[in-house]
Order: structure tokens, then sequence, then C-alpha cells
């Protein structure tokens, strides 16, 4: 984010006529020991701990008009560039979360706070952003453990006190549970059913 942030703003100086600097820039993540550095570089003081990343300039900046401006370009940059955060709002948090649940999962069940502090997110603002996606955390949580369980099972070789530490389960007994809430049957006969081979006739 700090990075992404840092290229954002160094590229609008460098298409600008003069130097740009935002008024206010803010970051999820806590203050870092060389803070001092951020306010030099954003050239405002900097705030920590907020609810969402964002840079926010004055009026005359934004009105501002760039030497190279070209007003059909920019009307289709405006297109390719709302398309594009519309498509990255949808997708990219439900993604994030997932993945950094799997990676996780092999160390425990990873909590919520947990993830939220590893996306450099604040808890409320990760389960605000969730729920406005119609999705939350217990959700993705169970959806990735379900399709990974799904494919573990189909490994005959993994045995399923592994699959359930793999899952972040400290008990195999709480993964049969689990296994049996998101599908009706129980990892053992699920792995029966997928490996047993067709009828005669129905191949």
């Amino acid at each position: 984010v700090d990075a992404t942030m840092a290229i954002l703003l160094q590229m609008l100086r460098l298409t600008a006529s003069s130097p740009v600097s935002p008024t206010q820039a803010w970051f999820e993540h806590t203050a870092p020991d060389c803070h001092q550095r951020f306010d030099d570089f954003f050239g405002c003081r900097v705030k920590f701990c907020q609810e969402q990343n964002l840079m926010i300039f004055d009026r005359a900046t934004l009105d501002r008009e760039l030497p190279s401006f070209h007003p059909e370009l920019a009307r289709a940059n405006d297109r390719v560039v709302i398309d594009y955060l519309d498509s990255f709002e949808r997708q990219s948090l439900e993604m994030r979360v997932r993945q950094q649940i799997i990676d996780d999962l092999p160390n425990g069940t990873p909590s919520e706070c947990d993830v939220a502090a590893q996306l450099c997110m604040s808890l409320r603002n990760l389960q605000r952003q969730l729920k406005a996606k119609g999705s939350s955390y217990q959700r993705i949580l169970d959806e990735t453990r379900k399709a990974l369980a799904i494919r573990y099972l189909e490994d005959n070789k993994r045995q399923l006190v592994e699959i359930s530490y793999l899952l972040g389960y400290s008990e195999q007994s709480n993964f049969n549970r689990a296994f049996k809430r998101w599908t009706g049957t129980s990892p053992h006969r699920h792995r029966q059913q997928v490996q047993q081979p067709a009828a005669p006739g129905l191949s």
C-alpha cells in the first residue's frame, strides 16, 4: 500500500507542470519508526491507524490542467480507470483475505483480527468492507476450508489427521464435524464416493 500510493503521487508529480502534494495522506497501518520520511515525501502530515488508505488534494490542484491534456483521451482513460476500480473493489479484498487464510491455516485457525492486521487494515474496516460486498470473514474462512478439504481428500496419500492440521484444526473430530456441516457427509465417506469406480455402463 505504501509503495502504491507513493508511485501514484510520483506519477502525478511527473505529469504536472508544477509541484504537487496532497493536503492529507492516510494509512490504515500503524506508524512506522521512519514516519518522518512519510511526511517529507508526501509533503503533508501523514496520519496512520485510519479507516482507509487515501490521499486528499485541494480543489485547485485537482482542477489544474496537465501540459499533455487531451480531452478525448482523458474521457477514454476515465472509463478504463472506473471499470478497473469497480472490478478491483468487487474482487480483490475477498481474494486477498482468502489467500491470507490459505497461507495461515497450517499454523492454526487465523483470527479475523490477525488477517486484518496482515492486510494492513483495521478490524472494523475489514468487517465493514466485507459486509458491503455481501460477505463476511467466517463465510470466506468456511468456503476456503471446504474447497481445500475437497482437494486434499482427492489425494489418497493424505491421512485425515494430516488434512485436519493443514486446515487449521487441532483435532480431527472438529474437522469431521465441520465437513459434515458443509457437505452433509463425513470426510471418510466423501473420499470413498470420490474414489469409487463408476458402475459398468455408466462411464
